[in-house]
Order: structure tokens, then sequence, then C-alpha cells
């Protein structure tokens, strides 16, 4: 972990744009759709249920399809010391490029686990429930 984002975390929560740096508890739950083509089990971006429906999961999270086909999910329970993240609501995404009138709405409360914690903590993968992942099966 580096010291400056304990630093800041330890003299309060930081906003910057309505994102927030906070530290979740110990024992806390996040789960991460994936589809290990484009996105996979170790990605930044992490929310507080498992999305009830494929659709739920493109709508809430603004992630367009080409980014992840979203089969599988990983569920990750924050370790004794806790865990820093950026903590916010998805923004909206364009469903196609240069076309401002569709989009996904986003809105969907997520968190961002820091590039240097999913890539060089060495326990990170232990704390995955289910490191391979579980295949997801939607009905929409």
């Amino acid at each position: 972990m580096r010291p400056e984002i304990d630093e800041v975390i330890q003299n309060g929560v930081v906003e910057y744009q309505g994102v927030q740096l906070v530290r979740l508890k110990p024992g806390t739950k996040v789960y991460r759709v994936f589809d290990d083509i484009d996105a996979f089990n170790n990605g930044g971006y992490w929310t507080f249920e498992l999305p009830s429906s494929k659709a739920n999961f493109y709508r809430n999270t603004a992630v367009r399809p080409e980014w992840n086909g979203g089969t599988k999910y990983v569920e990750l329970t924050v370790p004794s010391e806790g865990l820093p993240v950026w903590r916010g609501n998805a923004a909206n995404q364009r469903i196609l490029n240069e076309i401002d009138d569709w989009t996904l709405l986003g809105g969907g409360e997520q968190v961002l686990i820091p590039y240097d914690i999913r890539t060089n903590h060495p326990d990170f993968l232990t704390w995955l429930d289910n490191p391979v992942g579980n295949a997801k099966t939607w009905t929409d």
C-alpha cells in the first residue's frame, strides 16, 4: 500500500467530483463481473452487490458489452487491515462512439481498487473467495 494513500485516509475522507477516497471495513464484500476475454478478475471496478441480471449490470455500471461480456464474477472479502478505494457512482457512457443521444445510464455505486493494490499486493488473490470466477447465468 502506498504511504500517501494511508496518510490521506487517516486524515479523513477525501472527495473529488463526487468520488470519495475511503477505506472499506474488514469483512466487506465487493463483486467484480468479468469475462476473461476483455475484462479479468483483477480489474479495477467492483460493486457492493452482484447484479441481478445482465441488463442491470450493463445499465448500472455503464459498461459497454464490447468491453466486458459479463459471463463470470468474483467476490472479494476485504482483509483485516481494510482496503483503500475510490467510491462513487458510475458515470453514464455512450452506447456508440460519437453519438451522445444513446447512453448507458450508469448511476450504480461502485468502487475502484487502486492498480498498485490489485497488481502488487502479495495477498490480493487470497482475498478473492472464488479467484477463478464462477459462471454467471442470467435469464435476460
